[in-house]
């Protein structure tokens, strides 16, 4: 038990050693299941699809980087009816401006030789600009894909933009110094961004902001887009979120699946529109540096909207908090754009004051069984709570269903609970001015009468 508890922690003293350079190297390749050897693999079997090839558009004089001859070879794809694309050369494609695959109803295969082989540099690239541009075909499922590249931009690029695409997959790419990693768009007309999805990507912490969706064109739909099996790196010193939803964004039956290392206490995932997003997948977290900084980190950011998750989470260490994330068993969207929650049992401490404290939100016409456990010096009290908030307003019922524990050595006595704003608040004139924490785990047993989930 020894030998095994020490390896664990040479293992987790190499990776914050290394940050988000050698150990997340070491992690992608092989431990985590990331890509390594099944990559290799699958570009091998993909490089004998017919298509066109890098190789056979050299530069032409006068030519100072790559950008013109990737052009000709998207081009050389289009011609063919939107043949294949290997980028099929060992060393990296520099590039100064934006490669742009715009179509229709068809999206082109294009293929590297793994991320750490093939890899597009646009260090050059100008300001707010991706590497490569996929747009076209919002409506239709265009069935298009990227595999097996690298992109490292500078710190205002962008790796890849997915602007009003159906059905377009970035599978296998690895994500260093850029802005933005991903940008899902919607970007000009009535265009929408929908069932487009990354998958056993790694993201960097030198790439600011892994996933970002953005809209320019007033529609907010960003249907089933969304990550599966990635990796992210949090860098301990990150102002930005991993991923950004930005303003009037809605990502709804989108998948949500990544293994994030953290290392500072910046949320993960902002979302900055007005409606909760919905996703559905698994989040799994390791956090580093706690004896350094004693961060704890949100994986959504408290001061923003929520974002509901069909699934779970799991974390190594306890710096994590969910913040405004919320696990849920079923999430239902009404036609009047309010939302039906099954939520699954959570938890939250508040520390109380003199006074009334309100504390958890409580969803409106549904019923929650909740535990309350306050603990002070010389105090202890324990109830069982069945709570209830109107339909129609912000105030509600609270029925004691039990009080478990009373210690009063400190003679507070014991609290009143009331719904007011929509909130639990407990009340007690003798509690201090500080010292007094409350721990609340939340069971919702009841679903909305209004659009009632069956």
């Amino acid at each position: 038990m020894t030998n095994q508890k020490s390896k664990q922690y040479n293992r987790r003293d190499f990776l914050k050693a290394g940050g988000a350079g050698i150990g997340a190297l070491a992690l992608s390749a092989g431990t985590m299941g990331i890509p390594g050897m099944f990559e290799t693999e699958t570009a091998q079997a993909y490089s004998n699809i017919d298509g066109v090839k890098s190789s056979d558009f050299p530069r032409k004089d006068g030519e100072a980087d790559d950008t013109k001859r990737l052009r000709r070879l998207i081009k050389a794809s289009e011609y063919s009816g939107w043949v294949p694309i290997h980028l099929n050369e060992n060393n990296a494609y520099v590039i100064s401006d934006t490669i742009l695959i715009d179509s229709g109803d068809k999206k082109p295969l294009i293929f590297g030789k793994g991320f750490r082989r093939t890899v597009i540099s646009g260090e050059n690239l100008p300001a707010g600009k991706p590497a490569i541009k996929v747009h076209g075909g919002w409506g239709m499922m265009t069935g298009g894909m990227l595999f097996g590249v690298g992109f490292r931009g500078n710190e205002n690029s962008i790796g890849i933009e997915v602007a009003g695409v159906n059905g377009f997959r970035v599978d296998f790419c690895q994500f260093e110094l850029n802005q933005v990693g991903i940008m899902f768009h919607n970007g000009i007309l009535q265009e929408f961004t929908e069932g487009c999805i990354a998958s056993y990507c790694d993201f960097r912490a030198s790439c600011k902001t892994a996933v970002e969706y953005k809209q320019s064109n007033n529609v907010e739909s960003f249907h089933g887009t969304g990550i599966k099996s990635c990796t992210i790196n949090q860098g301990a010193g990150e102002t930005e979120p991993k991923i950004k939803i930005g303003k009037d964004c809605i990502p709804f039956n989108a998948p949500l699946e990544f293994n994030i290392w953290t290392r500072g206490e910046t949320p993960i995932i902002k979302n900055e529109g007005n409606e909760p997003a919905t996703f559905y997948g698994t989040i799994s977290i390791e956090s580093f540096d706690h004896g350094d900084s004693g961060y704890k980190v949100e994986m959504v950011s408290k001061n923003d909207s929520p974002v509901y998750l069909i699934g779970s989470v799991s974390a190594l260490d306890d710096q994590s908090q969910l913040g405004n994330l919320v696990l849920c068993d079923r999430v239902q969207i009404n036609p009047d754009r309010t939302i039906n929650v099954q939520r699954k049992r959570y938890q939250n401490a508040f520390q109380l004051m003199t006074g009334a404290n309100p504390t958890i939100s409580v969803t409106n016409g549904v019923s929650s069984i909740v535990s309350v456990y306050l603990q002070a010096a010389n105090y202890n009290y324990a109830y069982t709570l069945l709570v209830y908030r109107n339909v129609g307003d912000d105030k509600g019922t609270v029925t004691n269903l039990s009080l478990h524990q009373n210690h009063n050595a400190a003679m507070y006595y014991g609290p009143t609970f009331s719904i007011e704003s929509g909130k639990l608040v407990i009340t007690n004139k003798n509690f201090p001015d500080s010292g007094v924490t409350a721990n609340i785990s939340v069971l919702d047993i009841g679903s909305r009468f209004q659009y009632f989930m069956m």
